[in-house]
């Protein structure tokens, strides 16, 4: 549990001041990153990029966070579990951040209520995305 914490005040310290266009570069680097499968890379781009980054594009940033920190393993289970929070949070109406926190939750962290409770919350929106 200390690792996981460790790494998580590491992430959030991730998301201090940046510029634009330093924003921007980052963007492009860590969606390369990510198609090269190169995860460590990618996240350390995408985690630039979101300093200065909101609306829509910060809340597909965090879903793609998640999804690194999933296929990550181990203690990236539980980052990956606040990140496709934040980007739910992000853009309370798309389903897809609950879904794959739910997914995350009951697969990989065997907290089933908590799944549950992400479930009933996509069953509850209306989902135009």
């Amino acid at each position: 549990m200390f690792i996981v914490l460790v790494v998580l005040c590491f992430v959030m310290s991730q998301f201090s001041s940046a510029s634009p266009s330093n924003s921007n570069t980052a963007l492009t680097e860590a969606i390369a990153a990510h198609k090269a499968g190169d995860i460590d890379l990618a996240l350390r781009k995408y985690l630039i990029a979101t300093k200065t980054l909101s609306g829509a594009p910060a809340c597909k940033v965090f879903s793609n966070i998640g999804a690194l920190y999933m296929s990550k393993g181990g203690s990236g289970y539980l980052l990956a579990s606040k990140f496709f929070l934040k980007a739910s949070e992000c853009d309370p109406g798309n389903p897809m951040p609950l879904f794959n926190l739910a997914v995350v939750q009951t697969s990989k962290l065997d907290d089933h209520a908590a799944a549950y409770e992400s479930c009933l919350r996509v069953l509850r929106m209306d989902t135009a995305h």
